[in-house]
């Protein structure tokens, strides 16, 4: 962190970023959103594992989850703060912000792809890239790194401190070796080790029941919401004549005839072409959205709108 981040920082330094409206995230919207990065989570993690499996003729080893398995105050101090505070502002914070003047999409797109990269293992790189992009599309509608910084804090936690927790509940060692006592026909091995890890077996079986269904949960509201995901236009992006109008509503406010947060419309070239295609007038909605999109940065006044409706 204390080398990669200030290197990273100078090379992004040289490039623009352009100014963005801030929202809140309500609650209820950010448990939803926290819970479709749970199935994402998990099919990477599926499938990151099959494939390291399979390349590797099952040799390879997973020594992050082995790491991660070491319950001690560190994996809290490093996995739960300081790894999501620091990588969500060099991730979200500066990447998105340097990039998303080319278009949101792509400006999330490598946020995740960077994110994943960043793990450096197979195991991991699938199911991280997946959270990079949740994580980059709440940065980007909200523009606060507090909520994917939360949502950051939260997985890791889940994954660092308390499944670890859980699976220590019982004696996996002594499980291995009863295991291989009752394939040989000693089954009382194994009936006298349950007998001394029931309170461990139960909550395991909380745990995993528990984290099947918030799983499920996410699953049915990401296959709900999938198209209600929004991505506007970046100024990159924008047609020449769109540009034109962001320039004469940008010197139109700032000559002191509107606020820039007023939801009123101004006159503009009839060049911004509408929906169908050709070209709009004063009153048509898509121009009075571009006009406020090009106020204050390109984010529009109405924030997460779709979801809030859900």
């Amino acid at each position: 962190y204390l080398i990669a981040m200030p290197i990273a920082v100078m090379l992004m330094g040289k490039s623009t970023v352009i100014e963005t409206r801030k929202f809140d995230m309500k609650p209820g919207l950010f448990f939803k959103l926290l819970l479709m990065c749970l199935p994402m989570m998990w099919a990477g993690s599926v499938f990151g594992s099959m494939l390291s499996m399979v390349l590797s003729n099952g040799e390879a080893t997973d020594r992050v989850a082995d790491l991660a398995m070491q319950t001690n105050i560190w994996n809290v101090v490093f996995l739960v703060i300081v790894g999501p505070i620091f990588e969500e502002w060099l991730f979200r914070k500066q990447l998105i912000d340097h990039t998303r003047k080319y278009g949101e999409k792509t400006a999330i797109l490598l946020s995740g792809l960077a994110f994943g990269l960043f793990h450096m293992n197979l195991f991991q790189f699938f199911y991280a890239f997946l959270l990079g992009l949740m994580f980059g599309y709440v940065y980007t509608r909200t523009s606060k790194l507090r909520y994917s910084t939360a949502m950051h804090m939260i997985i890791n936690f889940n994954g660092g401190v308390l499944a670890p927790w859980v699976l220590t509940r019982v004696d996996l060692d002594q499980l291995e070796k009863v295991s291989e006592a009752a394939e040989n026909g000693n089954a009382a091995a194994m009936e006298q080790w349950a007998s001394q890890n029931v309170e461990g077996l139960a909550i395991m079986l909380v745990y995993f029941v528990l984290y099947g269904a918030v799983i499920l949960a996410g699953f049915v509201l990401l296959i709900r919401n999938f198209k209600k995901f929004e991505f506007y236009t970046a100024p990159e992006e924008r047609h020449p004549c769109q540009n034109r109008v962001r320039q004469r509503w940008h010197d139109y406010v700032h000559h002191g005839h509107l606020h820039a947060d007023g939801r009123q419309s101004a006159y503009v070239d009839d060049c911004l072409p509408d929906n169908d295609g050709d070209a709009g007038d004063v009153n048509d909605a898509d121009i009075c959205m571009e006009m406020m999109k090009a106020g204050q940065g390109y984010v529009p006044l109405t924030g997460l709108q779709s979801f809030n409706a859900v």
